[in-house]
């Protein structure tokens, strides 16, 4: 009966390196204490490369990688879109990659992510509200955000986004369609798509 109801944890729902599909329908999300839905990959920062080669640092441990997954390799600090390499074997002792695609420029610093382990998502019909973080936090692709309603959200309603932060989380958003979708009493802004997003693009 308390109007003071939060979560003790972060996320609601929180999803990491997932492949397939990842619906969410017909729920209702109220009073967590960050984010309602984190749906993510990992990515990690390289150290240097060869021709076909990628080592990458992993002081953080985060990128889970298999041999016929697909690396994306985006610029640190524009999310400029450098490539996509496909991994044929793993040196796990050196943190190396060999991949099948010829890469012809310099790596070193780029962030990469593991684009296989990043699901679909669709998120329809459900109520997400009363909370003070966001209410999506979208750093996947392939995603549909449709017919919910977002209501009394401090830190804005949705938002499509992709950071070089400490957490070392999120690949670079695509193909993202947000339609029929009600907000209600929000801050900041119903649908927030960084500047170095739309740049990027």
């Amino acid at each position: 009966g308390t109007g003071r109801l939060m979560t003790a944890t972060a996320d609601c729902m929180h999803f990491y390196s997932c492949t397939g599909e990842v619906v969410i329908s017909g729920c209702y999300i109220s009073h967590s204490h960050d984010d309602a839905l984190n749906i993510k990959g990992a990515y990690a920062k390289v150290s240097h490369n060869l021709p076909q080669e990628i080592t990458w640092d992993n002081s953080r441990g985060t990128l889970s990688v298999s041999v016929g997954d697909v690396l994306d390799a985006y610029e640190t600090a524009t999310f400029r879109y450098i490539g996509s390499y496909t991994v044929t074997a793993i040196d796990r002792d050196r943190l190396t990659y060999t991949v099948a695609e010829r890469i012809g420029e310099d790596l070193s610093g780029a962030l990469i992510c593991n684009a296989s382990t990043s699901p679909s998502l669709t998120v329809e019909n459900c109520f997400i509200g009363n909370k003070r973080n966001r209410g999506l936090l979208i750093q996947c692709r392939e995603v549909t955000v449709r017919n919910n309603t977002f209501q009394n959200i401090l830190h804005g309603a949705i938002q499509v986004h992709s950071v070089a932060d400490i957490f070392a989380e999120g690949i670079m958003p695509r193909n993202v369609i947000i339609e029929n979708n009600k907000f209600m009493n929000n801050n900041v802004a119903g649908v927030h798509v960084p500047q170095e997003m739309i740049d990027a693009l």
